[in-house]
C-alpha cells in the first residue's frame, strides 16, 4: 500500500513565522518589563529623595541618626530593582547628591612618617598623644611609631631609614660628636626618672658594688644613674656597674629576679615596681634640675630635602604637648589603656610625668649646653661646640607663632 506523498514545507517560511510569533511575545514581555521598571524607578527615586531631605548625614557607614543614609537608600533601591544607579537616575540628580554630601573642605593627604621611640614609657607620652588623638594627622602626617634602641637611632636617621626620633637627648650627644643630626623640638625638660632598689638596699651607700640597670650605655638613664650615685658620694666609675637591658619591662624583671639591684624607671614603671616591694630610693628630679630627656630630632639631610614635612611634624609635636597639658582626663584615660593600669595609678602617673614636660617644645639654653659639656667630658674631648651644631629651632619658633604660643617677631 502506497501512502500519499507529504506536501513539502518551506523551511525558510516556517522559521520566519516562528520568529514573528516569538517577536510578538517578546514585545509584550518587554512592554510589561518597562512598565514594571518604571514603577520601581519612581518608587526608588521617591525613597531616595525622601531620605535625602529627611535624614542627617552620619559618618558611620550606611547609617544616619534616623535610618539608612541616602547612599544606603540608593543601594537598597538598586538591590530591589536589579539595575545599577547609573541607569536609573539622571546625571543631574547624582550631581545633587555630590553637592549635598561632599566634604566642605578637602582632607589633607596623609604622608607616612616613621618616628622611633627608645622605650614604651611615659617619657614618650607626647608621641602617643599626638598619634592617638589625631594631632599629627591634622598636619597630614600618618605617624608610624616604632621602638628602637638608641644606639641605632642616629645611623638610621642619617641613612634615611628613619624619619624622626624622640631621643633628643641622645641625638644632642651624637651631634656633639659630629653626627649630622639636629634636635628640632624638646619634650622632657626635667628627668622623669626614679631609682628603684631591692629590699636589701636600705641606704644609698648600700649600692657600692651593685649593678644598676639602664636602657643603654651612654643614654640619659646611664648618665642620670651615674649622677645620682655621685650625688650620694659614690664613684660611678668604680663603685657601681651600669647594665644596659633595654626596655622597662626587661629592667623590672631583672630587678625582681635580683639580676640587678637597682633600676631607673619612668612612670608608670616606678609605681609598678613599688607594688612589687621595690621601693624608690631617689627621684632624679630632686637631684638634677634641668636634665633633658626626650624631644624630636631628625637628620640634617631631612631638613634640607623636605623642610615642609619637618615643619608639619614639629607643629604636630607642639600641638601634642599643648593637648597633653590641657586635656588631663583624656590623657589619663589613654595612659590607663595603653599601659594597662587602673585609673588611680594612671592619674598619679600623669601628674608625675606632666610636670617634667615642656609646655610648648622649648628648653633652656643652659640645659642644652649641659648636655654638650657632659658629652665632651665623657668622650674626653676639648673643643667648642656651638648650639647651631646640635639644634635647629627655626621650625619650632614658627610653629609656636602659628599656634599663638609666642608673639610673632
Amino acid at each position: 500500500m502506497r501512502y500519499p506523498a507529504r506536501q513539502s514545507r518551506n523551511p525558510i517560511g516556517v522559521s520566519l513565522a516562528k520568529a514573528q510569533r516569538r517577536q510578538g511575545k517578546a514585545n509584550c514581555h518587554f512592554d510589561s518589563f518597562d512598565k514594571a521598571q518604571g514603577r520601581l524607578r519612581e518608587k526608588s527615586l521617591f525613597r531616595a529623595k525622601r531620605e535625602i531631605f529627611s535624614s542627617d548625614p552620619s559618618p558611620s557607614l550606611g547609617m544616619t541618626d534616623r535610618g539608612p543614609s541616602p547612599l544606603r537608600a540608593l543601594r537598597l533601591g538598586e538591590k530591589k530593582s536589579g539595575f545599577p544607579i547609573s541607569r536609573r537616575y539622571p546625571i543631574g540628580f547624582c550631581l545633587l547628591l555630590f553637592l549635598l554630601f561632599a566634604p566642605t573642605r578637602p582632607s589633607l593627604a596623609q604622608e607616612r612618617v616613621t618616628l622611633a621611640i627608645p622605650v614604651h614609657a611615659l617619657s614618650q607620652l607626647p608621641a602617643y598623644v599626638g598619634s592617638r588623638f589625631g594631632l599629627f594627622r591634622e598636619e597630614g602626617i600618618d605617624i608610624q611609631i616604632i621602638q628602637m634602641r638608641t644606639a641605632l637611632v642616629g645611623p638610621a636617621l642619617v641613612s634615611r631609614d628613619l624619619d624622626f626620633a624622640t631621643a633628643a637627648d641622645t641625638m644632642l650627644r651624637a651631634a656633639t660628636t659630629g653626627l649630622p643630626v639636629k634636635v628640632i623640638a624638646f619634650g622632657g625638660i626635667k628627668p622623669a626618672l626614679a631609682l628603684n632598689v631591692r629590699p636589701e638596699i636600705k641606704k644609698p651607700e648600700d649600692l657600692r658594688g651593685k649593678m644598676i640597670s639602664v636602657s643603654s650605655r651612654g643614654s640619659t638613664t646611664d648618665i642620670v644613674a651615674r649622677d645620682i650615685v655621685r650625688h650620694f658620694g659614690l664613684n660611678p666609675d668604680t663603685d657601681i656597674v651600669t647594665m644596659p637591658l633595654g626596655t622597662q619591662t626587661n629592667q623590672l624583671a631583672a630587678l625582681k629576679s635580683n639580676a640587678v639591684q637597682a633600676s631607673l624607671f619612668t612612670p608608670p614603671y616606678d609605681a609598678l615596681a613599688e607594688r612589687e616591694g621595690l621601693r624608690v630610693l631617689a627621684v632624679a628630679g630632686d637631684i638634677l634640675k634641668d636634665q633633658l630627656q626626650a624631644g624630636l630630632s631628625t637628620s640634617e639631610q631631612k631638613i634640607r630635602a623636605n623642610p615642609d614635612q619637618v615643619r608639619r611634624m614639629v607643629r604636630g609635636f607642639v600641638k601634642s604637648l599643648v593637648f597633653l597639658h590641657k586635656e588631663k582626663a583624656k590623657v589619663a584615660e589613654l595612659i590607663a589603656k595603653e599601659w594597662k593600669i587602673d585609673s588611680d595609678l594612671a592619674q598619679r602617673s600623669y601628674q608625675s610625668i606632666a610636670r617634667t614636660l615642656s609646655a610648648d617644645g622649648s628648653a633652656s639654653e643652659e640645659s642644652v649646653r649641659r648636655v654638650i659639656e657632659q658629652t665632651l667630658a665623657m668622650t674626653k674631648q676639648q673643643k667648642q661646640v656651638p648650639l647651631s651644631q646640635v639644634q635647629d629651632l627655626t621650625f619650632l619658633l614658627r610653629a609656636q607663632e602659628e599656634l599663638g604660643l609666642r608673639q610673632k617677631q
